[in-house]
């Protein structure tokens, strides 16, 4: 961020040695001395100035401006700490709950009119839903997992591939492996793979 304040003495431009003070000068005399005449106070703050700052978010949300090395410490000190907070595949999980019960417990409510109430895509309310068929142990697993501030192995784009298995000791063996690669980028089944081994079985 750079904050610019217009031009008062075009004399700014001049290299000019600082006079020193006789210790009789109030600050005006000596900005006189170098800038020359300015006629009140309040032309200190409409002199050219250009100095470089930074925002970052403070405490309740608020902003705070400070200089820019300050800023991005500030920035770097944020990004080493994230509070911990529950995993992004437990909170769909929740929600494919919520919105199947909504759907058994409402008469005549579809999927479309689902999705348009709550304001997301139908085929994302297609995908959140499909979680369900999940096996139930793996669905307990991760009901279960500690709140965390980083992403995990398990996401929703790998997870999806899972509930498209309809053998559950697959799907639970598949689950397994994800888990054991300690957040490594994991080659996670393609849809072709999966419905083999889902044939296969």
């Amino acid at each position: 961020m750079r904050v610019r304040r217009r031009k008062v003495n075009q004399s700014l431009k001049d290299p000019r040695i600082l006079p020193e003070s006789n210790g009789n000068r109030t600050s005006l005399d000596q900005i006189r001395a170098v800038l020359g005449e300015i006629t009140n106070k309040s032309d200190f703050w409409c002199m050219e100035d250009e100095a470089e700052f930074g925002a970052v978010n403070g405490k309740n949300g608020k902003k705070r401006i400070l200089a820019s090395d300050e800023a991005q410490a500030a920035k770097n000190r944020q990004r080493r700490y994230r509070e911990p907070r529950p995993l992004r595949i437990q909170v769909l999980l929740k929600q494919a709950c919520r919105f199947n019960g909504r759907l058994d417990g409402t008469p005549g409510l579809t999927r479309n009119a689902l999705a348009k109430e709550i304001g997301i895509n139908p085929s994302y309310l297609t995908r959140i839903l499909n979680l369900l068929n999940l096996a139930p142990k793996i669905q307990r697993r991760i009901v279960a997992m500690p709140p965390s501030a980083k992403q995990g192995p398990i996401t929703e784009c790998r997870i999806k591939h899972l509930a498209r298995i309809q053998n559950h000791n697959l799907q639970i063996k598949e689950f397994e492996r994800l888990l054991s690669l300690n957040g490594d980028r994991p080659q996670v089944l393609s849809k072709r793979a999966i419905d083999n081994t889902a044939y296969m079985l």
